[in-house]
């Protein structure tokens, strides 16, 4: 409308001249001979009536052989675009590296084989967990005659394109792909190109590609949050067990429940149960923060208390691996015949000077307290093991694992009572964990009711 508007139109077509399709002939050359060097300068802009001009520098291995001033008119049709050619005289055999305005290519002459160049990776900047990913990565060969080239390619923790070969014509691009299995972790690609010469594998280019996780999964991405059982049964009874799971992470998974059953015998599992809620077919999908429910049964045995042991996970592939694997989490739930056993692991603690030894400086010991949660008297025990942080039991003052179950005492109903380790002397560097388990129903078969596992401070 004005010349204002004109000036910006015809500053703005500057910046949309593309030079595309840069060529050098014949395909064979050598020294002395003369190529011709051709390109074209398109100008990407709606028709308008002003000439637009940019300068086009031409280079040879650095040097400048050519420049001009490029002029297009935007008139129909469009896009409008010349055709430029330079023509150039090879000094000597060798490799020849030709640039024109950010646009080059690198040629040689004949018997002289340039390496080969991975010009592009072409992947998804970022991908969910468990997505399949396609990786398609372009060796180009800019050399003026055939090559027997090779590619390989990995991710961080796997293989995504073993040593794949490929004939390369003089001066065409290659395309190699390759699939993996998006991980719960961003990830690295990196590629290898080689030429081969009379037997020879010769190492050429690299390159990389960084792939972001979109949807990262907690450190556990399912979460027990129930599992419903009776507090005891009888013998013969039909026990309803109800577990429910939820997604923690962002992403929908297919998941499952599993639950099994096995006797208690002494405190100890003797792995004679069976499964009773066993795999779906297929997972289900789970949405991010929902929750899913799974019930099963099974008939309680003769004299035998059960644990019931549910397991609740989700789907996971590797990449490079047939096998499914299935991350879960667990949670064990004991069911007592009779009455139901009742009682509670009400304190564990580290006491120094209460029971110590006079020659034994900073000696300490554990003490447990429990509680009869019952309407009678019972006889009661726990067991105590003490680790430091490498997992081994610590040693008490006697050169022994700290690691004990103590003698059965009656305890009447709803009373307390303390039993205390032999003492040890604990390193102020170290860290202690205390595992302990609460036993009642003697004789045998003994029933764990309560337990646990923390700190010693």
């Amino acid at each position: 409308k004005d010349l204002k508007s004109v000036e910006m139109v015809a500053l703005a077509a500057e910046f949309v001249i593309k030079l595309e399709s840069l060529k050098v002939s014949p395909a064979v050359f050598g020294a002395g001979d003369t190529i011709e060097i051709s390109y074209m300068a398109m100008l990407y802009i709606a028709p308008h009536s002003e000439p637009v001009t940019r300068t086009v520098v031409l280079s040879v291995n650095g040097e400048v052989i050519d420049s001009q001033e490029v002029t297009l008119t935007l008139v129909d049709p469009w896009p409008a675009g010349i055709k430029i050619v330079s023509n150039y005289t090879v000094p000597a055999s060798g490799i020849y590296h030709i640039e024109v305005n950010g646009l080059s290519a690198t040629v040689a002459t004949t018997g002289i084989t340039v390496p080969t160049e991975i010009v592009n990776i072409d992947a998804p900047d970022g991908a969910y967990p468990n997505e399949e990913v396609e990786v398609t990565i372009g060796v180009s060969n800019p050399s003026t005659v055939s090559v027997h080239a090779a590619i390989e390619a990995t991710w961080d923790s796997g293989q995504l394109i073993g040593r794949a070969e490929a004939q390369i014509p003089a001066r065409e691009t290659h395309f190699f792909k390759g699939t993996f299995m998006m991980p719960i972790s961003e990830i690295d690609i990196s590629a290898s190109s080689y030429h081969e010469e009379e037997g020879m594998w010769y190492a050429d280019d690299t390159g990389s590609k960084h792939i972001s996780l979109l949807s990262p999964l907690p450190e556990n991405p399912i979460e027990i949050v129930d599992v419903v059982t009776p507090d005891w049964t009888t013998a013969g009874e039909e026990v309803l067990v109800t577990a429910t799971i939820r997604n923690m992470s962002q992403s929908s998974l297919q998941v499952g429940i599993f639950a099994s059953w096995d006797l208690v015998t002494n405190g100890h599992h003797a792995k004679v149960g069976e499964k009773f809620i066993t795999r779906e077919s297929p997972y289900p999908e789970l949405a991010p923060g929902e929750t899913y429910s799974r019930s099963g049964s099974f008939i309680m045995p003769n004299n035998q208390n059960v644990q019931v042991s549910v397991m609740g996970g989700y789907l996971e592939t590797i990449p490079g691996d047939p096998v499914h694997y299935f991350p879960f989490q667990m949670r064990d739930v004991y069911i007592p015949l009779g009455e139901g056993y009742k009682g509670s692991l009400i304190s564990v603690e580290l006491v120094y000077g209460a029971y110590t030894h006079p020659e034994v400086e900073g000696e300490a010991a554990v003490f447990i307290g429990i509680r009869n949660d019952m309407s009678t008297d019972q006889q009661m025990s726990c067991s105590c093991k003490v680790f430091d942080s490498s997992g081994r039991y610590a040693p008490d003052t006697r050169g022994r694992q700290m690691s004990m179950a103590f003698a059965w005492v009656l305890v009447a109903a709803g009373e307390e009572h303390t039993f205390h380790t032999q003492g040890f002397v604990p390193d102020a560097a170290e860290t202690y964990t205390v595992v302990s388990e609460l036993l009642m129903h003697r004789p045998r078969p003994l029933t764990i009711v309560d337990t646990y596992s923390g700190i010693l401070s």
